[in-house]
């Protein structure tokens, strides 16, 4: 099922994919088709994201790893596959030809593993147990020390060549990775536990965000080589109340927007997903009537999903089914048994040519074109139409980008850290590269991959 909407800033689609597996705690994209890495109580499945299911029909499966208890889920690239498991372990697969190869299975923790992120080179991971992690991608995963902060850690967040840490006092911290020790850089106080960070790629004026506690904030970058110091707290350029927040995700800001524009960012919570404020306006009220996109009960992360499309990936339990099970539940009961499904945000580019804004009648989700009961509008057939145009030539502007890019060389410099997804991309084909000769040594020793690496720094 499906939803559009056009505004001045651009639109979006929300699909509704399919039901996910039982047990499902967190999901990842996979793959350069469509395929979606699910983690469950179980272990792993692969299955289709790109059907166009009936409504209530399963996702297809396509492959399984069994066996573990999947806490967290990370791509590394597009072909390679990190999980966190309940017993402290981290396991890499490699997939190919539809099939998950293991590779890396390595005791890392002594408790649960919560949260890795994809630092390019590394591979970083935060326990139960009160400690970060790092894993050398290039020297087959292994593992080092790398910052034990003075609460449990809760978000984790690869940020190029520093690292942000969210923890359960409700600070902020970023630090350097250098060498033997992590260095603190600055702090950053959300006064509630963090559920969740995300952040910019480190220039002056980039954005880094929290959510946590009913709280929302946003920081600012301070100019290279001012700010304050590690002893103190910066104060954030945005803050706000977030209601029932469950993740949230920065947004790049269009042409005009502000650190309070509906752009910002996206937030995913218990009560449904939403576009930023809006100029400092409170949501849901008349001033702003349009920040809702989907009334879903949130029950996994938004992801990104795949580089070269601006979609976000999410497990939810759908209006229906929360509907339903509110009405059925005996009182008291808590939350099991209830469905999940996979859900995908899309957002298109802004139309120049729109003055007034248009949003398509219906209710918060509607059918996807080719389900049952769900015949477009001809706006939505022209809303498709346009953007299809906007796809191709959205292809055509990347394609030139990458020849650019290509070009230009210096993967330091300020020009390419403003693109932090196809840094990440980058990075993670370095990843790739590295676990197939992780998969040829016994040593897990990869002296090539590690030399490309340095000729592209």
């Amino acid at each position: 099922m499906e939803m559009h909407e056009r505004s001045p800033a651009g639109g979006f689609a929300l699909y509704r994919r399919g039901l996910l597996p039982e047990g499902t705690s967190c999901v990842a994209p996979l793959g350069e088709s469509g395929d979606v890495a699910v983690g469950t109580t179980g272990g792993v499945q692969v299955v289709s994201g790109r059907g166009q299911q009936s409504e209530g029909e399963p996702l297809e499966p396509i492959a399984a790893a069994r066996g573990l208890q999947v806490m967290c889920l990370v791509a590394l690239g597009t072909q390679t596959l990190a999980a966190g498991d309940a017993a402290g372990h981290v396991r890499v697969w490699h997939w190919r030809r539809k099939t998950l190869k293991e590779v890396v299975n390595i005791g890392v923790h002594i408790d649960a593993v919560r949260i890795l992120s994809n630092g390019g080179d590394i591979l970083l991971t935060a326990s139960d147990d009160g400690t970060v992690k790092q894993l050398n991608v290039l020297e087959g995963f292994s593992p080092s020390e790398f910052f034990t902060p003075g609460s449990r850690p809760c978000a984790v967040v690869a940020r190029g060549k520093n690292v942000l840490v969210g923890c359960c006092d409700g600070s902020v911290l970023e630090l350097a990775r250098r060498n033997p020790t992590a260095v603190l850089l600055r702090r950053m106080e959300l006064g509630v536990a963090i559920t969740c960070i995300d952040a910019d790629p480190p220039v002056p004026g980039a954005r880094v965000l929290a959510v946590g506690g009913g709280r929302l904030a946003v920081w600012l970058d301070p100019p290279r080589g001012s700010g304050p110091g590690p002893d103190e707290v910066q104060i954030p350029a945005l803050a706000e109340p977030c209601p029932g927040e469950y993740s949230a995700v920065l947004l790049p800001p269009s042409a005009g927007a502000n650190m309070s524009g509906a752009e910002d960012f996206l937030v995913l919570s218990a009560t449904g997903l939403r576009r930023g404020p809006g100029k400092g306006k409170p949501w849901g009220t008349p001033a702003f009537p349009r920040d809702a996109i989907g009334n879903v009960a949130a029950a996994a992360p938004l992801v990104r999903g795949l580089p070269e499309s601006q979609s976000f990936l999410f497990a939810a339990v759908s209006p229906e089914e929360a509907a339903r099970y509110a009405a059925q539940r005996p009182s008291g009961a808590n939350g099991a048994g209830t469905v999940l499904e996979l859900f995908e945000l899309k957002l298109f580019s802004p139309s120049p040519d729109e003055a007034s804004p248009e949003r398509i009648p219906g209710a918060d989700v509607t059918a996807v074109p080719g389900s049952p009961g769900s015949e477009p509008s001809a706006d939505a057939r022209r809303y498709a139409l346009d953007d299809a145009a906007k796809k191709r030539q959205e292809d055509g502007d990347i394609s030139a980008e990458a020849e650019a890019t290509a070009d230009a060389g210096d993967a330091d410099t300020p020009a390419h850290q403003s693109d932090g997804h196809a840094e990440a991309d980058s990075a993670g084909k370095v990843e790739d590269r590295a676990v197939r000769n992780v998969r040829r040594s016994t040593t897990f020793s990869t002296p090539t991959v590690a030399s490309q690496a340095r000729a592209r720094s």
